[in-house]
């Protein structure tokens, strides 16, 4: 009596492929979120199929079957060089974070080249292990610089590894059906982007003329800014709350102190500093214009009660608020 018998031979060819929101994401800054975690989070899953070759004892005939499937254990870890390409010779430094790949998790940064595990195999129907690691440029908490405007690029590797015990993680020498090579690609973008660091205080200082001003009382302070390298950009002062004819005004109850503010040292050629021809474009006559170099710049502002000016016989403190407008 003849009969047909199968026995199922394994193989260690390795084939194992992935699904994911996306292998290429970018991430935009804006002037909102210039200041915090810049994340890209990548995921998906993996399903690993493993060959197997079923053959007869009776006469040569064998097929290979192809099954999904998993090993009780698993690893993974990331290859990154932790910095993106450069945008005028300035690149961002980032990390890898929050990593899940079907049982091996970790929130804190990961090293690169560095094998996480061995932990059981979590996996869903058809054999698919989810995976999930989030690419972060850490917040810029350094007000005092920007990067410069263009899109930072790169790449990483996620790998996995799945293994039959729990000891040490085989890594890439384990190799066979159940192991995973996964390419991510990022992009950032980063625009034109400013901002304002102070709000200066401009202090005449005490004045104890009577009627009108015997001098000139002059005082600077400063505007600090920050925008990216090469941004062109303009600074603007307003009147003030008690302008009158373009002049400003400090007050103190119903009683005025005329005053002004300059773009260089108060004298016959200097302009005043102002908003005139308007805030919304780069280059109005009345503001001081720049071009970002990525780091702060500090903008004199130049003020002067002018002799001959009238003083009010009402002691006290005078006060005015001007509003800086940057535009870029």
């Amino acid at each position: 009596m003849g009969g047909l018998f199968l026995f199922f031979i394994p193989t260690s060819q390795a084939s194992c492929t992935a699904t994911t929101t996306s292998s290429s994401q970018v991430f935009s800054f804006t002037a909102a979120n210039n200041t915090a975690n810049a994340d890209i989070t990548f995921s998906g899953t993996i399903t690993c199929i493993q060959p197997q070759r079923v053959c007869g004892l009776l006469g040569i005939i064998c097929i290979t079957i192809n099954n999904a499937n998993v090993s009780p254990y698993i690893c993974a870890k990331a290859v990154f060089s932790g910095i993106t390409s450069s945008v005028s010779n300035q690149a961002l430094a980032y990390q890898l974070v929050n990593l899940s790949v079907g049982g091996v998790t970790r929130s804190s940064a990961m090293s690169t080249d560095n094998w996480y595990g061995p932990a059981r195999t979590v996996y869903s129907g058809n054999y698919q292990v989810p995976y999930s690691i989030t690419f972060r440029v850490p917040a810029n908490t350094n007000i005092l610089k920007a990067y410069p405007t263009g899109s930072y690029q790169g790449s990483f590797h996620l790998m996995i590894d799945m293994q039959g015990g729990s000891g040490a993680c085989e890594g890439s020498g384990g190799g066979g059906w159940d192991y995973a090579d996964l390419t991510m690609n990022y992009t950032l973008t980063m625009p034109s982007y400013c901002q304002l660091n102070t709000s200066p205080t401009l202090d005449f200082g005490t004045i104890s003329d009577i009627n009108t001003a015997s001098q000139n009382y002059d005082t600077t302070s400063a505007v600090f800014s920050v925008c990216n390298l090469n941004t062109p950009y303009t600074l603007y002062l307003g009147s003030g709350n008690n302008a009158v004819s373009d002049t400003r005004r400090m007050t103190n109850g119903s009683a005025y102190i005329p005053y002004q503010l300059y773009k260089t040292a108060p004298g016959a050629s200097a302009a005043v500093w102002n908003e005139a021809g308007g805030t919304s474009t780069v280059g109005g006559s009345g503001g001081v214009s720049l071009t970002g170099t990525g780091s702060v710049q500090a903008t004199t502002i130049y003020g002067r009660i002018a002799k001959g000016t009238a003083i009010p016989g009402n002691p006290g403190t005078y006060t005015d608020t001007v509003v800086i407008t940057l535009t870029y």
